[in-house]
């Protein structure tokens, strides 16, 4: 999903490109709800702001501990040695008899509920408190969310834009499979020709919220820290017993430059340019 760069005021997407980043002062996580959740998506930021991307897909691997400090890391996409051998456990786990061999079984299962692969679809979002923080949704409710994004454009409304975007209401009903996850623009009832019709609303983002997304926004492409797929081979070449050499990951994370961006991640063996994601245009 790409915000609109042009006719936006002061320059948006350059101002917040070019201006150092400054310390964060407050860093707000909002969870969905049963129920309604209503916020309003903010402008492309940071390192995204030229691109114009509001909303990022964030697949994080989740396991690793160092110290008692967990340390997830953005998986590098298809051919990660990690991805590799956690479904390589798995596999073992749904052959394997817990009668026949207990300790190995109880082994496994105890791995494959630790480390863990979470996707999720992340943007900075401004809540109905006036609170900026970071939103993170489902690949459902992502669906439905590009869905209302087309059928709201024709009325001048575009998500996350700095004058012509709208307040939306991302409502859970339920969970797993059988729950229903929307995302739709808020409608107000107005009067027209003396019938009472639902009408979509256009909201501005006020300078006051811009100046603030500098210390209160997140930076959606470091949701988590960018490793390399040689990164994450030397982890995983590292686990013993399903256990992963600590002192390993911590050169690793140490190692990881600040400088590192998401396009160096380098090549995995046999990388395919094709995506399975229909999705995927959007990233």
């Amino acid at each position: 999903m790409n915000s609109e760069k042009l006719n936006e005021p002061l320059s948006l997407a350059d101002s917040f490109a070019s201006k150092k980043q400054t310390p964060k002062k407050k860093r707000n996580f909002f969870n969905i709800q049963e129920g309604d959740n209503v916020y309003l998506p903010l402008p492309p930021y940071g390192r995204l702001a030229t691109e114009g991307r509001w909303i990022v897909k964030n697949p994080v691997h989740w396991g690793l501990v160092v110290d008692d400090a967990r340390r997830p890391f953005l998986c590098p996409g298809f051919g990660c040695a990690k991805c590799a051998y956690d479904k390589g456990v798995k596999a073992a786990l749904e052959k394997l008899d817990p009668k026949t061999d207990p300790e190995l079984y109880a082994l496994l299962k105890g791995y494959t509920e630790v480390h863990t692969l979470n996707v999720t679809y992340d943007m900075n979002v401004l809540s109905q408190t006036n609170q900026i923080g970071l939103l993170k949704i489902r690949s459902k409710m992502f669906q439905s969310l590009v869905v209302e994004e087309g059928k709201v454009a024709k009325y001048g409304i575009k998500f996350a834009s700095v004058n012509n975007g709208t307040w939306i209401n991302f409502h859970k009903q339920g969970k797993g499979a059988t729950g229903v996850f929307t995302a739709t623009a808020l409608r107000e009832d107005k009067e027209v020709e003396g019938t009472v019709a639902q009408v979509l609303r256009k909201t501005p983002i006020s300078q006051e919220v811009l100046n603030r997304m500098q210390e209160e926004a997140f930076d959606l492409d470091r949701i988590a820290t960018p490793l390399t797929f040689e990164q994450v081979k030397t982890i995983v070449d590292s686990i013993q017993d399903y256990e992963v050499d600590q002192d390993v990951v911590n050169h690793v994370f140490k190692s990881v430059s600040a400088q590192t961006t998401s396009e160096s991640v380098g090549s995995p063996p046999s990388a395919s340019k094709n995506s399975s994601d229909p999705l995927a245009k959007y990233f």
